[in-house]
């Protein structure tokens, strides 16, 4: 008589009962669930990083112009100021 049996622990072990394997399969929908709400929420991050790139450089050439504009202004009022001024002193040695 050299039969071999199995300890009973090992017997169960092979297949989980019914409630534990209930409980895995939930584990990996959730592990699954997670890991999409994961990447989906990096890709949302990367989106977002990249538009305020594009608002950024935006905002960065408004203010280039603006800039410009300002500088032409400023040259145009001075340009105005200087001739006015060498009128004056014009008609002041005339006056002489």
């Amino acid at each position: 008589m050299t039969e071999n049996y199995l300890p009973e622990a090992t017997q169960r072990s092979q297949s989980p009962p019914p409630g534990v394997a209930e409980q895995q399969g939930t584990a990996d929908i959730v592990k699954a669930q997670a890991s999409g709400l994961s990447h989906g929420s990096v890709q949302a991050g990367k989106h977002v990083a990249e538009v305020a790139r594009e608002q950024a450089s935006g905002v960065a050439a408004e203010t280039a112009r603006q800039g410009m504009d300002l500088l032409q202004q400023a040259q145009s009022q001075l340009a105005g100021q200087a001739a006015h001024g060498q009128q004056r002193v014009a008609k002041q040695l005339l006056s002489l």
